[in-house]
């Protein structure tokens, strides 16, 4: 079986705006922009996360962006389509305790509770490969 290894895993940005309103009860919302680039000459790719929360109706009341990538070097003897989408639902579960344990930490910073994101549950057929 081929390996897939996690070389680097960096924060690149957290932007959080937090503006109370008196009486405003938040229904904070939590979305995942998961990409993997492919970096074939180098047997490496890149995993580029954007990982939001806010309340979709008070935006401007609480938001949190949080941007992280992982680096991994993989030994995959043929870089197809299947191959890349098993790297892309590999890559998130590997970087997922991370995505967890920063978001944690800075919501716990920020003076908020912090939260656990729901487990990921990515098909490698739902995943789109673009050439």
């Amino acid at each position: 079986m081929a390996e897939l290894r996690l070389v680097k895993n960096d924060v690149v940005s957290i932007n959080f705006t937090k503006n109370p309103q008196p009486g405003v009860k938040l229904n904070v919302m939590t979305s995942i922009s998961y990409n993997v680039k492919f970096i074939s000459s180098q047997n490496k790719c890149l995993g580029d996360a954007i990982i939001v929360m806010q309340d979709p109706e008070h935006k401007d009341v609480f938001t949190l962006e949080l941007h992280m990538i992982g680096i991994f070097a993989h030994d995959y003897p043929e870089m197809n389509n299947a191959a890349k989408k098993i790297i892309h639902v590999e890559t998130a579960k590997i970087l997922y305790p991370f995505w967890n344990t920063v978001l944690g930490n800075v919501l716990t910073t920020v003076g908020a509770p912090p939260v656990v994101l729901q487990p990921l549950n990515i098909n490698p057929s739902d995943v789109l490969i673009k050439e």
